[in-house]
């Protein structure tokens, strides 16, 4: 056997032996909204240039509170300079609303199920809410495990077609008081017991 083949240019040896190049410089289109480079421009920051307390640029931007005009659109001027945008996430947490719904059903590839999230999407989105769509193929616990997911998303409310009315994902939405609209089938509640 002869000695092995010399090394390629294009494949260079292992174990850090290869120089290493130089990073480009970061442009100015890597940089997030804002420019400043370090990640999402706050509501603080925002305040910090109008001079201003958190609250009343808070107040100012969402069409709360009373002051005056000038206040208000030398707030919206500073956050479009900086290119603050609104954290819908926060704002979810503070108002304690996510805009989802969720929408579990039998079977996504039924062209009637197809229709009825089509629709409820329409509706929602003219809402300004949005809809997670999940299927439970007629399976109990893949229901059960679908409902677990959207609650933890905390969902607004949810619409289902269980996948029998004595399902025990129904009464604890209805006990946690979450809105519910069940299609085609009714919930009937457990006689108390005595």
């Amino acid at each position: 056997m002869g000695a092995p083949p010399p090394l390629s240019r294009r494949h260079p040896p292992r174990g850090g032996d290869t120089p290493l190049r130089p990073k480009p410089a970061a442009t100015p289109d890597d940089a997030p909204p804002g420019g400043t480079g370090r990640g999402r421009i706050t509501i603080a920051e925002v305040a910090r240039r109008c001079g201003l307390s958190v609250a009343t640029v808070s107040n100012a931007l969402s069409g709360g509170g009373r002051m005056a005009e000038e206040t208000r659109a030398r707030v919206r001027a500073a956050a479009d300079a900086l290119g603050y945008s609104a954290s819908p996430a926060a704002r979810g947490l503070r108002l304690r609303r996510s805009w989802t719904l969720g929408l579990v059903i039998p079977d996504i590839a039924n062209p009637m199920y197809g229709e009825i999230a089509r629709g409820a999407a329409e509706v929602l989105e003219a809402a300004g809410c949005h809809l997670l769509v999940a299927s439970h193929d007629s399976c109990p616990e893949r229901q059960a495990r679908h409902v677990r997911n959207l609650l933890r998303q905390r969902v607004d409310g949810v619409i289902l077609q269980p996948w029998s009315s004595q399902d025990e994902e129904v009464p604890a939405m209805v006990a946690a008081g979450l809105p519910l609209v069940l299609l085609a089938r009714r919930h009937r509640p457990s006689p108390p017991t005595m």
